[in-house]
């Protein structure tokens, strides 16, 4: 057997030093140093599944929003952590005892650390269809979402060898642009999503133009399922990147009419926030 270099032991010291952070405090990483399972979506990073959350539970009015779930994948509920600040990053743990360590910031602008609990995200379960959610009445997908461990998944989901990334290959086969069928394609991302937003949850069947995919990585010419999404046009506007997004504003008053009157954003909000301690 080689004998390993000194710059060997120092790469394991400091693998072994980030997997004890990972374990414990969690990680900071921009997404592009995060693997993801393309068939799955599962997070892996430095061959250990991993979790991901937003560490910062502090909006820009003041008011700390504990109640934001963790993601199990890259699902189709995730948004930019805080507007303004730098939404590639988020906090990546491996710990197995469903508590985070979260950072909340005082009125003197301090901040400090609180290990809190988290409840996972309502469509990393659908998408997993962990114990049948997907399908399951309102009380038994309450009931799943409240008995889910970590430890748990993270046996039933050890890291895979061989995992990509949702980055695009470079340079890429093909040009980066619409393929001709993407009408067709798009329609069936829809459909797939019963013509409701993956972000808000607000459903757009009676008008289908107010929803849009999404492509997660940004690459048009990217068409694997874990890369498309259904976004109503609120939502598509304020995924990083589509700020400047045009939007009719009668397109947006319809989407607010449309969550008004179904209650999406807020029942989504009041449940998140009801199932946590």
């Amino acid at each position: 057997m080689a004998r390993k270099t000194r710059a060997d032991v120092e790469v394991d010291a400091i693998m072994l030093l980030a997997v004890g952070v990972l374990r414990t405090r969690g990680i900071d990483l921009p997404v592009t140093d995060v693997h993801c399972d393309p068939r799955t979506g599962l997070f892996t990073y430095a061959g250990h599944r991993v979790v991901r959350y937003a560490r910062d539970r502090t909006s820009p009015d003041g008011a700390t929003g504990i109640a934001k779930p963790y993601h199990l994948l890259v699902c189709d509920a995730r948004q930019p952590l805080v507007q303004g600040r730098d939404s590639a990053r988020h906090a990546y743990t491996a710990r197995r005892d469903d508590c985070f360590v979260i950072t909340l910031r005082q009125p003197d602008g301090s901040t400090i650390d609180r290990e809190t609990k988290l409840a996972a995200c309502r469509k990393c379960l659908a998408s997993l269809n962990y114990l049948g959610y997907r399908d399951a009445t309102a009380a038994r997908k309450g009931a799943i979402r409240q008995s889910f461990t970590l430890d748990a998944f993270f046996s039933a989901h050890p890291a895979d060898d061989g995992v990509v990334t949702l980055e695009p290959p470079a340079p890429l086969a093909i040009p980066d642009t619409y393929p001709p069928e993407w009408s067709a394609i798009s329609r069936s991302v829809r459909e797939r999503a019963d013509w409701r937003c993956e972000g808000c949850g607000v459903r757009c069947h009676t008008d289908k133009a107010l929803l849009h995919t999404h492509h997660v990585n940004g690459v048009k010419a990217d068409l694997r399922p874990v890369n498309l999404r259904a976004l109503c046009v609120a939502c598509h506007r304020q995924v990083l990147g589509h700020e400047t997004m045009y939007v009719r504003p009668e397109q947006i008053e319809a989407i607010e009419a449309l969550r008004s009157a179904q209650g999406a954003a807020l029942e989504r909000v009041d449940a998140d926030r009801n199932s946590n301690p």
